[in-house]
């Protein structure tokens, strides 16, 4: 008797009209958190994937079923319904294996360059330990969602080290991050030069800072790469560049007295120039009348990053959390690199998306992109991508690219100072509870085809003459 008064109450149409109202409050509540903060990520992790708007959608399912359950055994009549409510289920269940298993991120490829990670919205931090500057050894990692579990100075995110505990304390969704270069004090720091290249339509002025000591690094701006570090020759395929290395400095020189040798590699004609230059010294490049120049050196270099804090997510913003370490607080960037140095060894810190990898390569063959007139707006922007196969495949906002299990959209792109665009960005969507939530559409939709024919039925045959001869 009690199990069939239970059942009485999961089938009733009380508890329907609870989970009804459960359910449009939370998706209320989810639209205005994503309307406030301009994050539908946010949304998501608060309220689409708490475990409270999986426990009301379980009960609506509990509630659909013990509905069909309290009808049995069914009739030709209860065929509508039943198919109705195996149809709703089953789209819960097919959108439940979709929320859990299901991808939808990033994928950025440079231009005339391939790859294969996809950057999810999850995130970890992970933390590498280095002695030498050569070798890293991980010493930490861990999946984070501060969505759902901030940390705090009370109870804090704690990582141990050989030289004490880091303590994440403090956790920001959106944040403006100003970037300088500054001089360092520790040994393990690499160098730092600050150029600039222009020409009447170009004027780009930025920091080139090495990683450790005698590494090579790069700055791509569409029409050339600048590097500096030891010279490595022309790039294949070949692109204009420019390679910096610094001429060691001799005994008592001063850092405004440094040299350096540049290398100079020309895309069209192969031609190489090579030279010296000093600090305040420029020369002409001869791609598009670009003058290059050489404003800073700095010896031993870091990065300072001034944080600013607000309250909605844009293009420009971050998330940043607060790192303790030896006595000192240390801000850090979403998707950036945090270096702690100690005074034997140094700490890389990230806290960034997680990446998942395809299993293959796509290559970016060309990029296209149509402007309004007058304006440097976009109007219409397409890739041309290589799958493995070789096959060359047109991607744009409104013909996606289906391959092996994944959809590809056109999302956006990146461009140099000057406008150029030097990457694609793609969407990358996997939904394996697609097929299942593809066959609870056809079920709901056959009870409803079912209840609108047995209604026609039942209308003819009440419309039909009776029979009214007298026996």
């Amino acid at each position: 008797m009690k199990l069939k008064k239970y059942l009485k109450f999961l089938a009733s149409l009380k508890l329907a009209v609870i989970v009804i109202v459960l359910m449009t409050v939370l998706i209320a509540w989810g639209t205005l958190i994503e309307a406030k903060y301009q994050d539908a990520e946010a949304a998501k992790r608060q309220v689409y994937q708490s475990w409270y708007m999986y426990l009301v959608f379980g009960v609506f399912a509990l509630n659909l079923t013990a509905v069909m359950v309290d009808r049995w055994p069914w009739q030709r009549k209860h065929v509508s319904f039943v198919l109705a409510h195996i149809g709703i289920i089953i789209l819960l269940l097919g959108s439940l294996v979709t929320f859990q298993w299901g991808i939808d991120g990033t994928l950025r490829i440079p231009i005339e360059e391939k790859a294969k990670y996809v950057f999810i919205p999850d995130t970890h931090m992970t933390v590498w330990s280095s002695f030498d500057g050569d070798s890293f050894t991980k010493v930490f990692e861990v999946d984070v969602d501060f969505y759902k579990k901030p940390p705090s100075e009370t109870n804090p995110l704690v990582i141990t080290t050989d030289k004490g505990n880091m303590e994440v304390r403090e956790w920001r969704p959106y944040s403006l991050v100003s970037r300088s270069v500054k001089r360092s004090e520790f040994d393990q720091a690499g160098g730092a030069i600050q150029f600039t290249i222009k020409n009447p339509m170009v004027n780009v002025t930025e920091w080139l800072l090495q990683n450790r000591p005698g590494v090579r690094v790069t700055h791509d701006f569409g029409p050339a790469r600048i590097h500096f570090g030891p010279d490595q020759g022309p790039s294949l395929p070949p692109k204009n560049e420019l390679n910096i290395e610094l001429i060691p400095l001799k005994e008592g020189q001063l850092l405004s007295e440094a040299q350096f040798k540049y290398s100079l590699y020309h895309l069209s004609s192969g031609e190489i120039k090579k030279g010296i230059i000093k600090v305040g010294e420029s020369f002409s490049t001869n791609w598009m009348g670009l003058e290059f120049k050489i404003l800073q050196f700095l010896s031993k270099a870091e990065e300072s990053q001034s944080f600013q804090f607000v309250e909605k997510k844009s293009d420009i913003t971050s998330g940043a959390v607060k790192i303790h370490f030896q006595d000192k607080d240390h801000w850090l960037s979403q998707n950036d690199i945090l270096k702690l140095f100690t005074d034997s060894s140094v700490y890389y810190v990230t806290y960034s998306q997680k990446r998942i990898d395809l299993g293959f390569d796509i290559y970016l063959k060309e990029f296209r992109m149509d402007r309004y007139p007058g304006t440097q707006r976009a109007a219409t922007y397409q890739s041309l991508v290589t799958t493995p196969e070789g096959q060359d495949v047109w991607i744009s906002m409104n013909e996606p690219l289906k391959y092996r299990g994944f959809t590809l959209y056109q999302a956006s792109f990146q461009q140099a100072a000057d406008g150029t665009p030097t990457a694609t960005i793609l969407s990358v969507n996997y939904d394996p509870g697609r097929y299942i939530k593809h066959l609870g559409s056809l079920i709901l939709s056959l009870g409803v085809i079912v209840l609108f024919y047995d209604r026609r039925r039942l209308s003819k045959s009440q419309l039909a003459p009776r029979d009214e001869t007298k026996v």
